[in-house]
């Protein structure tokens, strides 16, 4: 039996094709798309919540001359990268209304022909994807504590500690397998029969890393 997965992203793909910012996340998605019990896989760019963030991702998605991207609407676009295999979905309806992302997100995932999918998240600012997406499970996977980022610290009209500390207690309430990257972060969720420290990867040796056997790991626990 295959899995389909959508992965709710920290980061936009087209600076990974770029050849940058090759983290975690990145590694896990290539090691993936080369599972037999992986069906299709839809990368979701790093949602922006800040309006400044989200101009920059508009120019992007509106002036796009990418070969393959087809518009979903004024706000987004997406491609089938790997055929029947990877696509990407990038939007900036975050910024205009969350509802409306997800209604769109829903039909391009039926016209994907994605059913009952993995959610698999790096994402921790939205988890309305608990309710908005009807899944099979719901897995997140942080490797940093998002209310240590300065730019979550900054003072705005949205108090984001807060909304991060409201998500987390959702995640700890909704989540099926909780999956960090230090100790410490698994404390934030303790209590929660699902949750792991899975690694202690360190940024310096990030690409030699045996990420086939992380993956493996994880699967094995979530499908055990």
């Amino acid at each position: 039996m295959k899995h389909d997965i959508i992965i709710f992203g920290m980061n936009k793909f087209s600076d990974w094709e770029n050849g940058r910012n090759h983290n975690r996340s990145y590694y896990i998605l290539q090691e993936m798309l080369k599972r037999q019990d992986i069906g299709k896989i839809l990368y979701i760019d790093a949602l922006p919540v800040k309006r400044i963030k989200a101009l920059n991702t508009w120019r992007e998605i509106w002036f796009s001359r990418k070969p393959g991207y087809k518009k979903k609407s004024v706000f987004s676009h997406y491609k089938e990268l790997k055929r029947e295999k990877l696509y990407h979905y990038s939007t900036i309806l975050s910024v205009v209304d969350w509802q409306m992302m997800y209604r769109e997100l829903n039909k391009l995932v039926q016209s994907i022909g994605i059913i009952k999918p993995v959610i698999w998240s790096y994402y921790p600012l939205n988890v309305d994807y608990f309710d908005y997406i009807d899944s099979k499970l719901k897995v997140i996977h942080l490797d940093d504590d998002w209310k240590k980022f300065k730019d979550m610290q900054q003072k705005t009209s949205i108090d984001y500690i807060d909304v991060l500390r409201k998500n987390y207690n959702q995640i700890a309430d909704k989540a099926d397998f909780i999956f960090t990257a230090s100790d410490e972060l698994l404390e934030i969720f303790m209590g929660h029969d699902n949750s792991y420290w899975i690694d202690d990867v360190h940024k310096d040796k990030i690409s030699d890393y045996d990420w086939a056997a992380l993956v493996e790991e994880m699967f094995n626990k979530m499908y055990k």
